[in-house]
Parts: C-alpha cells; sequence; structure tokens
C-alpha cells in the first residue's frame, strides 16, 4: 500500500503569471525510466530541475507520483492556465489548473516499474511533434529530441476559494454557471495517463501543441483562467477512502491474532500435566513443582516396627518423582 498523502495548505495574495522563458523548462526521460512508449518530455523532472521562477511561491510538485498535495487556499489558477476540472461542495470552490491546451489525468496502480507499491500518478497531458533541445535525463548536457505524438507530462496546480476571496484577486463575481453549482463537479478535458499500454481512452483527447506558452493565452477578466473557477482533485477523496478501509482490515486482524494467542488456564489444564490435580494413595508420596511453589503430600507415618523392617530391605525403597 501507497503511504498516505499529505495536503499542504499555502496561500495566495496575487494571481502568477509565470514568465516566457518557463516554455523552456523541461527533461527528455527515455523509456527506461517510464515504461512509456517513445519516452516523456517532462516538466521539473525531479526536484534539481524545479525552476521555483516558473511557478507560484512554495510549489513543490515535480515528477509523476507526487509525495504530496498542496492546495492553495485561497488561490487562483496562473495566467496560461486552464481548469480541465473543478468542484463544489458547501460554498467551496476547488480547481485543478493545467498549462492551456493540456488535459488532467490521474490513476492510481502499480505501474511504472514500481512492482507491487501503488502509487497515485497525476498530470497534465498533451502532445508534442516536431524537433526541440532539451536537457536529457541521465546526461550531463543538452539532447535534441525529435518527437513524433510525443507525451509531455506538466505538474498540475491545485487552488480553492470561496465567494468572499475573490476580491483578493480583483475579481467581482464568478464565472456563469459555476457558482450556481451548490454541490458536484467534473472534469470536461480528461486524458488516460500513458503507460507501458498505448491505449487510450481519452474522453476529450490531449490538444497536439508544440509546447506550453503561458504567454499567448491569458486569464478571462475575471482574473481566473477559462472555466477556472472551479475544480477539484478528485483523487484526493478515492485515496483516503483506500487508505480508511486499509486501515480498518489491519486492526480487525490485529485485534483477531491477540485473541488467539490468550489460552484459557481451562484449557491450559487440559494440555499441560502440570496443571493437573495432584492425587496421592497411601503407599507412596509425590512432590510436583507449580511456578516454583512446592507442594509436598506425605504419607502416614508407619509405626516403629515397619520401618525397622523397611531398612533391613533397601530394595523395596519407593522412588521419589
Amino acid at each position: 500500500m501507497a503511504s498516505l498523502f499529505t495536503e499542504t495548505i499555502t496561500e495566495m495574495t496575487s494571481i502568477f503569471t509565470p514568465p516566457t522563458d518557463c516554455t523552456r523548462s523541461w527533461t527528455y526521460e527515455d523509456e527506461t525510466y517510464n515504461s512509456v512508449p517513445g519516452g516523456l518530455l517532462l516538466q521539473n523532472q525531479d526536484s534539481l530541475s524545479l525552476d521555483e521562477t516558473c511557478f507560484p511561491t512554495s510549489f513543490g510538485g515535480y515528477g509523476r507520483a507526487p509525495s504530496s498535495i498542496q492546495v492553495y487556499s485561497p488561490g487562483a489558477c496562473p495566467g496560461g492556465y486552464a481548469t480541465p476540472g473543478f468542484f463544489q461542495n458547501e460554498g467551496i470552490t476547488t480547481a485543478i489548473c493545467c498549462p492551456s491546451s493540456f488535459s488532467y489525468g490521474s490513476t492510481y496502480s502499480s505501474v511504472n516499474y514500481f512492482g507491487t507499491t501503488s502509487v497515485l500518478f497525476m498530470g497534465c497531458i498533451s502532445k508534442f511533434d516536431g524537433t526541440t533541445t532539451v536537457s536529457g535525463r541521465g546526461n550531463s548536457s543538452m539532447i535534441q529530441v525529435i518527437g513524433t505524438d510525443l507525451t509531455m507530462w506538466a505538474q498540475p496546480i491545485t487552488v480553492e476559494y470561496k465567494q468572499e476571496d475573490l476580491s483578493l484577486f480583483g475579481i467581482t463575481s464568478t464565472a456563469s454557471g459555476s457558482a450556481a453549482t451548490a454541490s458536484g463537479g467534473t472534469i470536461s478535458n480528461t486524458a488516460t495517463l500513458p503507460g507501458p499500454s498505448p491505449t487510450t481512452n481519452s474522453s476529450s483527447p490531449a490538444n497536439t501543441s508544440p509546447a506550453p506558452d503561458p504567454g499567448q493565452e491569458q486569464t478571462d477578466s475575471t482574473g481566473l483562467s477559462t472555466g477556472a473557477k472551479a475544480g477539484i482533485g478528485i483523487a484526493v477523496g478515492l485515496l483516503a477512502v483506500g487508505v480508511l478501509a486499509f486501515g480498518l482490515f489491519v486492526i480487525l486482524r490485529r485485534r483477531k491474532q491477540r485473541s488467539n494467542k490468550r489460552v484459557p488456564p481451562e484449557d491450559l489444564a487440559l494440555r499441560d500435566s502440570k496443571y493437573h490435580p495432584v492425587t496421592q494413595d497411601q503407599d507412596s508420596w509425590e512432590r510436583r513443582e507449580l511456578d516454583t511453589v512446592e507442594t509436598e503430600v506425605r504419607p502416614e507415618v508407619q509405626p516403629p516396627q515397619y520401618a525397622a523392617k523397611a531398612r533391613n530391605q533397601p530394595g523395596q525403597i519407593s522412588e521419589l518423582e
């Protein structure tokens, strides 16, 4: 079982717009590392390749299987980002933000060389056709990548807000339709994450794009990206249910094991001879030990004439047990 994913809450004070050169912050990862045919163009391949200037303050997402899910609260999608999905519950809107033209996908599985350990994969997905020069995982220099339908994997950013938080970002109203939903949500632009199998079941195929350019598509007049007034990473809820079920299973199993180890004293008396009651006859005596306490039962003292006769016949002496 995968370890529990924690949620880090970070506050935004303004809408973040990444610089234009962030479109080049990608690393080519060969399929040896990810089991994806053709490999990946991966944004923030590891913590060392994370360019902090390209993301909101304190953002720490990298790789494909995060150890935690960050939620900016209150927050708004960065400039050049769109919202492929949203969710609203009890006045709180949560949105998943991806670079424009990217779709979103998540899966909880053990694929990609993780053996029997399942992890949560999540990312913003698009396709690349063309030639580009990027850093390569395992290479100390830049490499040229020629892609045909090459998968691009970007880092999603999750935000949430209440109606009263919108004024922090200069927003006076939400997008039509979003605020009217009291609860529920949808992922309108989904993608099946790439894996060892080349088959894809995207409900909305990812758009083909040479590279994400946050400067080309700006947010609407409300300050949030198009459709970015609501959304959610629903994988968090599914993960919590799985962790709870596994925890209950472990607790019940341990209790059953402990109860099986307890053996009532009356059962021990049937299994161990030292718990049997001591019985004596008149012609012998017996000594038994029970938990370091000695118990002796002696016969009645014989008259002197019988004692003398016994001393003259040493072969008749009883054996002590």
